[in-house]
């Protein structure tokens, strides 16, 4: 029977029993009396269901271990058509099962009418190139040894590919072609096509091992998946309840009502500790051994509860940031809303690195500061260094549930560790405690970029009077956390003037000092003054009712006033003495004596 061709319902067969199909995988096409002759390259597949192996242990699950000479690819015992120039297999093909190196040879061609070769020539095909096995040293030695003697051992026959065997000839047959003309040479079995190991896995894996050969984290070469769903982290945060940690008792008992109560009622956001589209999905090797491991990403250990925006949060943007603070002053909860991998200019920067050397005494540059998803990646990535540490010194497998269950806990340490800091800013007027964590660009912000003291002046004219009354502004002590509020306002003075005067412009000038921030009340003009003050110094930018009161006015708009700080920061310090020449000599009055 050698000297026969095999049709594509060719059966092989191994020493165990096993019995395969074939799949064709070149383009060669040729048929002869209504039957598909198998041409190279081919490989073997398994029927359905799969007869199980018994050299294999079976799968965690219980379920029979699927053969590992699945899509093993047939060598040997090929001819080329001449008239067509396809290479046919004959009865001659054949493979090694990888576990056993046994031969498994074609137990039926497939075809009753059976189809005998006559003169041909052997086809040239290159050769399979099998998986890189390891080295053990007793392996290398063993080869070594038995080189001089021209003995092959089955750990040296699997890292070779089979020779290709030149059958006897025997007589010509006519062979009928039907449907279209196939390429002239075969193409290369692929990676796909034998076993194979992916560059980068995380565990000691070994080619020598049927374990690990048939462990379904090998299998899996499919691009990874991060199914991360907010509203499956917040039932599980909510079928964790009642909690008992610190910050989510503050969040469930506090925040939530306190929320609840206001006119506009606030929004929460269950937030992924390790994100799961901005930092897991990037490490695809890792993302497949956690799946491997059973490590969710929705799990109630890799969450924690933030604030959102209300329900009446603005369209303007500096009014969002308003918004954000005025909840986050209230709260004591990190603002969500925004991504997490923002970014700012270069003067923001160099103002928070000032303001993180103050309050956190760490000094830092620019280029220093990074953003929650950075962070959280650097983690990530510190442990994928010291999964590989443990690959390289051949000292882990998550096969058993013990690794399994280590490695989803250094997971949940990670977002443990981030939950610590991201809660303690909770901690009374202390915002910076959460430092560097920080969710949102505003959360950040409200941290280290909104100004710590001001003053300002508010000024209103009524009659032939013009009344200024100075303020000092603070932000960020215990005091402000307790009330709830934004702002500090510590009165400074207040002076009335009589317009009719001449002396009420001295008086003015003296009185304002270096102070560059001013709020208009009611109608006054914003000319009133006997210097200019810059239009973005000048509050409240847009025309409304400001009433007369100016304590109540700045205790009502605090957090809108923060934000107005905050985006027009004033220029280098200038000394009240100076201020007070610039300003008198702009008015005209560097020449009078008073």
């Amino acid at each position: 029977m050698g000297t026969e061709y095999l049709t594509e319902a060719a059966v092989f067969q191994c020493a165990e029993g096993m019995r395969f199909q074939v799949l064709k995988t070149g383009n060669g096409n040729v048929r002869y009396k209504g039957k598909h002759l198998l041409t190279s390259p081919t490989i073997l597949c398994q029927k359905i269901p799969p007869i199980p192996c018994k050299l294999l242990p079976p799968l965690p699950s219980g379920t029979p271990s699927p053969c590992l000479c699945y899509q093993v690819p047939l060598v040997g015992g090929v001819k080329h058509i001449k008239a067509q120039k396809i290479p046919a297999l004959t009865m001659d093909a054949k493979t090694l099962c990888p576990l056993t190196q046994q031969t498994i040879k074609p137990s039926s061609s497939g075809c009753d009418n059976h189809i005998i070769y006559g003169a041909a020539h052997t086809a040239k095909v290159p050769a399979i190139v099998w998986p890189v096995r390891e080295k053990t040293k007793a392996t290398e030695q063993t080869t070594q040894k038995e080189a001089g003697t021209g003995k092959t051992t089955a750990a040296s026959a699997a890292a070779i590919p089979l020779k290709q065997e030149n059958p006897a000839p025997a007589k010509k047959k006519t062979l009928q072609k039907e449907g279209a003309a196939a390429e002239k040479t075969a193409a290369v079995p692929t990676e796909e096509d034998v076993p194979s190991f992916r560059a980068g896995m995380l565990c000691s894996c070994s080619p020598r091992k049927a374990e690990c050969v048939n462990c379904t984290y090998r299998l899996d070469n499919e691009p990874p998946a991060v199914d991360n769903d907010s509203m499956i982290l917040r039932k599980n945060y909510n079928s964790a309840k009642p909690h008992t940690d610190r910050y989510d008792r503050y969040f469930d008992e506090v925040v939530m009502p306190l929320g609840d109560s206001k006119e506009n009622k606030w929004r929460y956001a269950a937030h992924h500790l390790i994100s799961g589209n901005q930092v897991f999905k990037q490490n695809p090797e890792l993302v497949r051994l956690a799946h491997f491991c059973g490590y969710d990403i929705n799990a109630y250990a890799n969450c924690i509860m933030l604030v959102g925006y209300p329900e009446d949060y603005p369209d303007v943007e500096h009014m969002k940031s308003v918004s954000a603070y005025d909840v986050m002053s209230e709260s004591r909860v990190q603002w969500h809303v925004g991504g997490h991998s923002y970014r700012f200019d270069v003067e923001e920067k160099a103002e928070i690195c000032r303001q993180i050397g103050i309050r956190n005494k760490k000094k830092l540059a620019p280029s220093d500061i990074k953003t929650y998803a950075e962070l959280v990646q650097a983690e990530v990535e510190k442990l994928k260094q010291r999964l590989m540490a443990k690959k390289d010194r051949q000292m882990i497998c998550y096969a058993a549930e013990q690794e399994k269950r280590k490695l989803c806990g250094k997971l949940d340490h990670i977002a443990a560790e981030i939950k610590s800091k991201l809660a303690a800013f909770t901690d009374v007027g202390k915002p910076h405690h959460s430092f560097p964590y920080f969710v949102s660009k505003e959360a950040y912000r409200y941290t280290y970029a909104l100004p710590r003291t001001a003053k300002v002046v508010t000024v209103h004219k009524e009659g032939t009077q013009l009344s200024l009354e100075c303020y000092r502004l603070e932000h960020f002590t215990e005091a402000i956390a307790q009330q709830k509020n934004s702002l500090v306002l510590n009165p400074k003075g207040t002076i009335i003037l009589n317009l009719s005067d001449e002396r009420w412009r001295w008086d003015c000038i003296d009185f304002c000092k270096n102070i560059v921030y001013f709020i208009y009340l009611d109608d006054t003009p914003r000319t009133i003054l006997p210097f200019t003050v810059e239009n973005t110094n000048q509050f409240p930018p847009d025309v409304r009712e400001t009433g007369r009161d100016g304590m109540k006015f700045l205790q009502q708009n605090d957090t809108e006033i923060l934000v107005w700080l905050r985006d027009h920061p004033a220029s280098a310090y200038t000394t009240p003495v100076l201020m007070i020449r610039r300003r008198r000599k702009e008015a005209g009055l560097d020449s009078e004596v008073m």
